[in-house]
């Protein structure tokens, strides 16, 4: 049964978990950041939306929610460790991110994605999400999520 926590990993979880999901991007998420530090900014700096098995974390988005004039919130990271894929739990923690954001009054959500990681842009789709621009292979998406006032 997997149960869902906002910023409850810790550091060496976070890294335990983007070491273990490390070959599940292509190319590999260690060839653009280096793991120890993304871990570390991570937690210092982001909202994290946990999907969590037993002890294991098998699903993380993490989220700059930190621009003081909350114009945009900043997705760095998302996946989900292989056993537990198809099961909706990006879905859910996607859903988690964008109603946080909306919650905290947050303008707008963004976020980077290889322009060739169909299965991730059409998931990104589904939210609303839409291509901005298109550089050295990376897709920049966006979201309006700010809710309008009566």
């Amino acid at each position: 049964m997997l149960t869902y926590a906002l910023n409850h990993a810790t550091e060496p979880v976070i890294l335990q978990h983007l070491q273990a999901c490390n070959t599940q991007f292509s190319p590999r998420l260690s060839t653009r950041v280096n793991l120890n530090e993304f871990a570390h900014k991570i937690r210092q700096y982001a909202a994290t939306f946990e999907a969590w098995h037993n002890d294991a974390l098998a699903g993380l988005v993490a989220c700059y929610y930190n621009d003081p004039n909350k114009a945009l919130g900043f997705i760095t990271h998302v996946s989900v460790l292989s056993p537990y894929s198809k099961q909706g739990i990006a879905t859910t923690l996607l859903q988690h991110c964008v109603t946080y954001g909306e919650q905290q009054q947050f303008a707008t959500l963004e976020l980077q994605v290889q322009a060739n990681n169909q299965l991730a842009i059409h998931l990104y789709q589904h939210f609303g999400f839409y291509a901005t621009t298109t550089q050295q292979g990376l897709m920049v998406m966006k979201k309006n999520i700010q809710k309008a006032v009566n």
